[in-house]
């Protein structure tokens, strides 16, 4: 039961060693992408995304400061009093920066459409409108703090504890797991072939006991010995009566003398 319960949990330390590993790989390259890639004050995402990094609370508590927003490219005349849009700024203290602010209200006039803008947190509306031809797109999804995370990884420190550093331990362990693994292999490749040697030891013998009649075992140098047999009953019966008839041979030889001098005796009595 213990074996079997060692079993499973060595196969779901092994799933999850998989999946953490998978997972952070997952996230070292996207991160990778996104310090790399970085491009002016936006980040490439995908295609007709972009993120951007929050750098002010002109839109808190919607939009944090440090947080990250995904951007998407959007037709202008879709844009409707509401929503959040990024764009490149025409007002006099933001000339030529990223904003990203919600639309209060949609102008259109001889010049076009305009949209009129003003951060959540401000409590006056932005000198100047945004014209289509200065908008990125809509905000869509926002990620707290990500930004600083982000802006770390641009620099020597961050790019090394947060890239570098993971990818190390990563084959640190990895490369332990593999000598791990070639160990156990040794140990099983040499039990087995310690196994395969006793086999063929224990096969040998029986094969060699089969040779010889009658299941006796002998050993080289030690055939006339072992070809040696004791009578056995039948020659014993057959040598039986040989043996009764020489023994009444002898008596008859002892016998004899004695009628001999019983003649002997009798003829002296009649001298």
């Amino acid at each position: 039961m213990m074996e079997r319960i060692k079993k499973i949990w060595s196969i779901i330390c092994k799933i999850l060693n998989a999946f953490f590993l998978v997972v952070l790989i997952g996230l070292i390259v996207i991160l990778l992408y996104l310090a790399i890639g970085s491009k002016g004050n936006g980040l490439p995402f995908l295609q007709n995304y972009q993120m951007f990094t929050v750098l002010s609370g002109s839109m808190e508590p919607t939009l944090n400061v440090g947080g990250v927003i995904i951007v998407e490219k959007v037709d202008p005349m879709t844009l409707q009093e509401g929503d959040i849009i990024t764009f490149i700024s025409n007002d006099t203290s933001l000339s030529g920066q990223v904003v990203s602010h919600r639309i209060i209200q949609v102008v259109d006039n001889n010049n076009g459409r305009m949209f009129i803008t003003k951060g959540d947190a401000n409590e006056d509306r932005d000198d100047a409108a945004a014209v289509p031809t200065n908008v990125i797109g809509r905000v869509i999804f926002h990620i707290p703090y990500l930004g600083y995370l982000l802006n770390f990884m641009k620099t020597r420190n961050g790019f090394f504890f947060l890239l570098l550093l993971p990818c190390m331990i990563i084959l640190f362990v990895e490369s332990i797991s593999l000598l791990k693994n070639f160990w156990a292999y040794q140990d099983e490749k040499k039990a087995l072939k310690e196994g395969k040697s006793e086999n063929a030891s224990d096969e040998q013998a029986p094969s060699e006991q089969e040779a010889l009649p009658d299941g006796l075992q002998k050993e080289p140098g030690d055939a006339e010995m072992l070809n040696f047999e004791g009578p056995t009953e039948e020659t014993s019966e057959q040598q039986r009566p040989e043996a009764q008839e020489l023994v009444a041979s002898q008596s008859a030889d002892l016998v004899e003398p004695s009628d001999e001098h019983d003649a002997e005796d009798s003829q002296i009595k009649d001298d």
